[in-house]
């Protein structure tokens, strides 16, 4: 409440013009944020040496200090302090780049995304698998309605299992969560539709189905998102997504990358997830690279040959088809839907896709461009 009421005031003062004053009330922010992230820290270390803890006893301040050092609180990269500075830079020039931010590389804020958890902290399993979720009327966290209910029924006084979290459950406290169902339904019907009108122009396709991908992360891939476009009706007909945990990276290059420093996007824009970071993958998982990488279309090279014009990303592919960007950008499910209007919109267009490059069998570094007008 304080950062939603401070944000208010800056947004006052900017129209005002009293950019000192804002910078202050910004400055205040970071401070609270800090300050946010210390009782946060101090809560975990509280729960973490709860059963061990005599007076007298170091234990508090050690674990605090270790849970500080691994998991840093940065207010520059908090949400909060994101959505204060938007606020602010809406006043004078809404729609705009934020400095600093060309247009591939905008992080949209948690006010275009409801989920403050990304997995049920009593089962494990990722929201993305959750087919039965429910939120917390008081601290709206999402859970597995069968696992909280669960917990709730053994713990007579309990509390979200979230760490630092101080909401109370309840049975009736909890209620089913229509946000959750809308955003990670496999139905995507409604967000990516089909007209007759649309396939009127459509032309013959080589291929049954496209699977259209974007990854998410530069040292391991975080999130892999698939969604399968029939060639045929252009409808998506289903979607795979996880969120990957990875295996060499460390808990601080992680929570960067939650707050926001996500990786470069792919498939849409060049021949980056498949032909480098997948290999690249296989290699820390020891695995060895599957059939079905050996070839693949960059649609930024389609798109070029077909329309006879450069978009050097998915964001500029939108503009000049005149498609709206939806969700949050550099999340890896909401591009890959993008990514997909895009798809939708050039089959519609009369578009043909074919395979652009073809890795060697002998030596998988080599890859073969099949398109000589491309993007380099």
């Amino acid at each position: 409440m304080a950062v939603t009421l401070m944000k208010n005031i800056a947004v006052q003062l900017e129209k005002d013009n009293q950019t000192e004053k804002v910078k202050d009330l910004e400055n205040s922010v970071a401070e609270l944020l800090d300050l946010y992230g210390d009782c946060a820290h101090r809560s975990s270390a509280i729960q973490s040496v709860a059963n061990g803890y005599q007076p007298g006893e170091q234990l508090l301040d050690d674990e605090f200090t270790k849970l500080k050092a691994t998991t840093p609180s940065v207010p520059e990269n908090h949400h909060l302090m994101r959505q204060f500075r938007e606020a602010v830079w809406n006043v004078h020039h809404a729609g705009e780049p934020m400095p600093g931010e060309d247009e591939e590389d905008i992080v949209m804020t948690s006010t275009q995304c409801p989920f403050l958890n990304v997995k049920c902290p009593v089962s494990g399993k990722p929201l993305t698998e959750l087919t039965d979720p429910v939120r917390s009327i008081d601290c709206k966290h999402v859970y597995d309605k069968a696992s909280i209910m669960h917990y709730i029924a053994t713990n007579p006084n309990a509390k979200c299992p979230i760490a630092g979290c101080r909401g109370k459950l309840k049975s009736n406290k909890v209620m089913d969560d229509p946000a959750h169902l809308e955003v990670f339904n496999h139905d995507c019907s409604k967000e990516l539709p089909v007209t007759a009108a649309d396939l009127e122009g459509k032309k013959p396709q080589e291929f049954d189905f496209f699977l259209v991908l974007d990854l998410e992360g530069k040292v391991e891939i975080l999130e892999f998102p698939v969604l399968i476009v029939d060639a045929r009706t252009m409808q998506v007909v289903d979607l795979f997504h996880r969120f990957v945990r990875p295996t060499k990276m460390s808990e601080q290059a992680i929570n960067k990358y939650i707050e926001g420093k996500y990786g470069e996007v792919g498939v849409d824009r060049g021949n980056w997830d498949i032909k480098t970071k997948i290999p690249e993958q296989c290699v820390v998982a020891n695995i060895n690279l599957p059939q079905y990488f050996m070839e693949w279309i960059n649609l930024k090279d389609v798109y070029l040959n077909f329309y006879g014009r450069e978009a050097r990303g998915m964001v500029s592919m939108m503009k000049q088809c005149g498609i709206r960007l939806m969700g949050s950008h550099h999340l890896g499910i909401d591009d890959t839907k993008n990514i997909t209007r895009v798809v939708q919109r050039m089959l519609a267009d009369g578009a043909v896709f074919k395979i652009t490059a073809r890795r060697s069998k002998s030596n998988m570094r080599n890859v073969e461009f099949l398109f000589k007008n491309r993007i380099k």
